[in-house]
């Protein structure tokens, strides 16, 4: 069942990809690309014809890997793709398919084993976590669908608990282990989403301790005393995953300028943004533009927000624990404080990446290890939106159980009462799948068209250690389009390119725009600044024609 819910999803989601026979790939001709070369990346490095932390952009900055995020775990389905002949573009979105019953099935299988969800709730909200609105609008941000490995962490450190706890030292070892290395790979991988999980777990544990007070320092403590072990096997499995992690990005800190305050702050969101959940959403959109005109659902940077009726039934539903908690009727007392401790923390989340007066979170945050190197804070919203569906989920196990049948039944007294609660709560649990349902059209990359461009590259005359690109027709694409074609065609040369498109550009590159008039010169300054005297050649992208760059590189 949970192979057929995921594949109707999938079906969906992936819609634009089969129809076209799997031509066209998420997104646009900027980011989508730049995440195939750096996937590519990994696949030269594993085969021995690539430096590890220096792909051939920007020709010779070294330490480049560090400048965006790595998409490391993403090679275990895109390696194998390859070897088994899909081209890069090919391979990268069958690796976003996969990944995304890789998220489908943690979720599941989470919300079953920790909070005890009915399989119907769990596939709902499975189904709705995996293909979200939120998903779908960034859809070719691939470095976003990271979020489908949050539940696998999150799993393996639950299993690992509840093995330690039944005395199986072996099994919670392994698991432990497991959930501490793939806790800092998953940082590794995708930086952005990794920070802001790692920070939404941090605030979980404080609201837990303030929420639960002595019960939960008793619960922490107790059961790190007799879980120790898996305790040391995830602690060492974070430790020997942090070597790559540290050679990667100390290497960039040093080399790349932290984003200061207000370069964050202007890529906050405001109050509103809360629900700004962009265009083509079936549901919401028309009505929220209608409501507050000022919301901006065509802003690609502020339309993280988790849906309506995600939100209605996350925060309703933490409040009706609460409310049942302080009574004294939680039929389930355990998932209800947790609905409850998940709710505020989904709350503070929701605050990280809003910039308002007189109190804006990102002051404090902004002070944290590696949190300058952020700059699109409210994709927090990502995380946050998570956390709403865990919150469901957690508050779902405590009133489906109040309402059920079978509980009923012992009640006579109340049963009419509780009945007519159950069709409410079964409707608002659908519409957070349906409300999911978007229309964007975010399939815009030909992946015949991009092969073709790979196609027509002749190789470079002998003797040329790097070059650059040029563009005799003019034709003005956007400045990213020349640089990513630059490194895609120096990735299949394995010749590297002053070019280069990442978070980040060099310190006196000012190569982005080919179609400038003082673009040959930036080249020439560019050459001069690294010694570059000699073996330099230039690329002509409208004819694919070759020639040595003489001096002048004109």
């Amino acid at each position: 069942m949970v192979l057929v819910v995921w594949f109707a999803g999938a079906l969906v989601f992936f819609r634009a990809q089969w129809r076209s026979g799997w031509n066209l790939m998420m997104g646009n001709d900027g980011d989508p690309r730049l995440v195939v070369y750096l996937n590519e990346h990994w696949f030269q490095v594993f085969h021995g014809q690539a430096s590890w932390l220096n792909p051939g952009f920007f020709y010779p900055v070294k330490g480049l890997l560090g400048w965006s995020d790595t998409f490391f775990l993403y090679q275990v389905f895109y390696g194998p793709l390859r070897l088994l002949g899909a081209d890069p573009f090919l391979a990268m979105q069958l690796t976003i398919v996969l990944l995304s019953l890789v998220g489908f099935a943690s979720f599941f299988a989470l919300v079953r084993l920790g909070f005890g969800s009915g399989r119907v709730v769990a596939l709902a909200l499975a189904l709705a976590f995996t293909f979200s609105n939120t998903l779908w609008l960034h859809a070719g941000s691939f470095q976003d669908n990271g979020v489908w490995l949050v539940p696998l962490v999150a799993l393996c450190g639950l299993a690992a608990w509840r093995a330690a706890g039944e005395g199986r030292r072996l099994r919670a070892g392994l698991l432990g282990f497991a959930c501490g290395g793939l806790a800092i790979m998953f940082l590794y991988t995708t930086f952005y989403v990794g920070y802001f999980s790692f920070l939404a777990a941090l605030i979980l544990l404080i609201v837990a301790l303030v929420v639960g007070r002595a019960r939960f320092v008793r619960a922490a403590v107790g059961g790190v005393a007799t879980r120790w072990r898996a305790v040391v096997a995830a602690v060492a499995g974070f430790g020997i995953g942090l070597w790559p992690f540290i050679l990667t990005y100390l290497s960039a800190q040093r080399s790349t300028p932290s984003n200061n305050y207000a370069i964050a702050v202007a890529y906050a969101g405001r109050i509103p943004d809360v629900i700004n959940i962009g265009s083509g959403n079936v549901l919401w959109s028309s009505l929220i533009h209608s409501v507050i005109p000022r919301v901006n659902l065509q802003s690609y940077e502020l339309t993280y927000a988790p849906t309506p009726a995600l939100w209605l039934a996350a925060l309703g539903g933490g409040l009706l624990c609460a409310l049942w908690l302080w009574t004294g009727r939680a039929t389930d007392p355990a998932a209800a404080r947790t609905a409850v401790v998940l709710a505020i923390t989904t709350l503070i989340m929701a605050g990280v990446g809003l910039h308002s007066r007189p109190v804006t979170m990102w002051a404090a945050i902004h002070h944290l290890p590696g949190a300058k190197a952020l700059r699109a804070i409210d994709r927090a919203q990502i995380v946050t939106g998570y956390l709403a569906f865990l919150t469901v989920a957690a508050a779902a196990t405590e009133v489906f159980q109040r309402l059920s049948w079978s509980r009923a039944r012992h009640y006579e007294s109340g049963r009419a009462g509780r009945r007519w609660l159950l069709y409410p709560s079964m409707a608002l649990l659908c519409l957070v799948v349906v409300e999911q349902w978007n229309t964007a059209d975010t399939s815009m990359v030909s992946r015949r068209t991009q092969n073709a461009l790979l196609a027509s590259v002749r190789p470079a005359p002998s003797g040329c250690r790097t070059f650059f690109v040029v563009d005799s027709q003019n034709s003005r694409m956007p400045f990213f389009e020349y640089q990513i074609d630059a490194m895609l065609i120096s990735q299949k040369l394995r010749l590297p390119t002053i070019n280069g498109y990442t978070a980040h550009n060099p310190p006196a590159w000012n190569l982005e725009r080919p179609g400038d008039p003082a673009y040959l010169d930036s080249v020439q300054s560019w050459l001069t600044q690294n010694r570059l005297s000699g073996g330099v050649c230039k690329l002509d992208l409208a004819g694919m024609n070759w020639s040595r760059a003489g001096r002048s590189t004109t």
